[in-house]
């Protein structure tokens, strides 16, 4: 049962790496560059990205709530 508790504090802190990861690229690398848009790409722009990460936070969301099941 200990390899089962490891493993979803790998993926746990997996999940986290990549959340946060997203998170530091989008304001670090995205955002400055969105700002030189004008309005009606800069809004378009951020909805592709959304959806886009949508899938990635979406997937990554339920894991926190399974790792902490023991």
């Amino acid at each position: 049962m200990r390899w089962l508790y490891l493993a979803s504090v790998c993926l746990h802190v997996f999940a986290g790496m990549t959340w946060v990861g997203g998170m530091v690229l989008f304001v670090v690398a995205m955002m400055p560059w969105v700002r030189r848009l004008d309005p009606q790409h800069r809004a378009s722009f951020l909805s592709a990205f959304g959806r886009r990460f949508r899938i990635v936070a979406w997937t990554g969301s339920p894991q926190p709530e399974f790792s902490s099941l023991r």
